[in-house]
């Protein structure tokens, strides 16, 4: 019955223009505007009984699969918000750790930085002590060596001195006395 009613109407909509679109003479056909008035309605009427039930149907289909799909989006979304709130509270302890992490590591510079510095001063003051003990040594070797040197100039004016003074022979027998009492002592 539903193949016939189809049938029908595909016939109807193939003749059913040319009669709709007629015209008497040129003038305007009012009754030709009714009978497409009619055929509108009849064809909406026909796609309701012909098509309605499919469309229905694909619509249906459609609006379920619309409403699973939106269903799967809000527990994803749900999922999603779970997700982004794990994610806060772990950055918030990242953000946690890094201060303490940075709080470490400013303490620990400072300390080093302390030990560095009292390290330097040791080794400064160790440098301070070993250059005034060279410059020390250096001065009482430079005193020595001024005293020898004024020794030996002194004894070289001295033996100048002696030898002008003291003739010949007398240095002779100064000198068999000084032999002698060098065996003596």
């Amino acid at each position: 019955m539903f193949n016939i009613l189809k049938s029908f109407s595909v016939f109807i909509f193939l003749i059913a223009p040319v009669y709709a679109f007629a015209s008497v003479e040129g003038e305007h056909d009012w009754a030709g505007l009714y009978w497409r008035i009619a055929m509108f309605v009849l064809f909406v009427i026909l796609i309701v009984l012909a098509i309605g039930k499919k469309i229905s149907a694909m619509t249906g289909s459609r609006r379920d699969e619309i409403i699973s799909v939106l269903h799967s989006a809000e527990t994803e979304l749900d999922e999603a918000n779970i997700r982004l709130e794990e994610h806060r509270v772990k950055m918030s302890k990242l953000d946690s750790e890094l201060s303490e992490l940075s709080k470490y590591a400013k303490d620990t510079t400072k300390v080093e930085i302390d030990a560095l510095l009292i390290a330097a001063g040791k080794q400064i003051e160790f440098m301070r002590e070993k250059s005034k003990a060279t410059m020390d040594n250096e001065v009482l070797k430079a005193i020595a060596d001024i005293r020898k040197g004024i020794a030996f100039e002194s004894i070289d004016k001295a033996e100048l001195l002696i030898k002008k003074e003291i003739k010949a022979d007398k240095g002779r027998k100064i000198d068999m006395n000084y032999i002698k009492n060098i065996g003596n002592q």
